[in-house]
């Protein structure tokens, strides 16, 4: 199942869940394997002449397409714009649907701030370009489970797999540098 980061942490508390990939900065009650950072970028039209790297600084006159306060990304997102006093000029809040924010963003309704694997197909199409972001802001990424009861012996053997199949899918990502992995 796919969903958001809070919503499959509750389903794990609850034993509803076996394990899921959380991107949240300290999930609380869980096992916990961090994989890697993710590199967020600003997410702009292809027409719409950007700096690359865009400075975070920027957003407080770019008309800005953010996820709702609710969303683990977007508490991350204002976090980072606080530390450095910024106030974002945000003109519309979307949840739930990538392929429609890139839709939005396509059709110069605004930019956004997203991970590399959120708009990459969108990117290689052409219908939105990506921006590293000055200073870069950064995403975890950890793959997790309920702490108790005790896992089952299936649930670890397909916990350990999934592990290390995900640090072996993420070579190119990190070649291109919008993954940094854990030690």
């Amino acid at each position: 199942m796919s969903g958001v980061s809070g919503n499959l942490e509750q389903l794990l508390h609850s034993n509803k869940l076996d394990m899921a990939l959380l991107f949240q900065p300290e999930p609380q009650g869980l096992q916990v394997e961090w994989l890697f950072q993710e590199a967020l970028y600003l997410v702009a039209p292809p027409s719409l002449a950007v700096p690359d790297p865009f400075p975070l600084a920027r957003t407080a006159d770019t008309l800005m397409l953010l996820p709702s306060p609710n969303l683990g990304l977007r508490t991350l997102i204002d976090s980072a714009l606080a530390r450095h006093g910024i106030r974002p000029n945000i003109v519309a809040e979307l949840d739930g649907s990538i392929p429609t924010l890139c839709t939005a963003i396509e059709h110069g309704l605004g930019c956004s701030i997203m991970p590399w694997a959120a708009f990459s197909d969108s990117a290689a199409r052409g219908e939105v370009a990506g921006y590293p972001l000055t200073p870069e802001m950064w995403r975890p990424v950890s793959l997790c489970r309920s702490a108790a009861p005790a896992a089952s012996r299936a649930t670890q053997v397909v916990f350990e797999r999934m592990r290390r199949l995900i640090r072996e899918d993420l070579r190119h990502a990190v070649e291109i540098g919008s993954i940094r992995l854990q030690s």
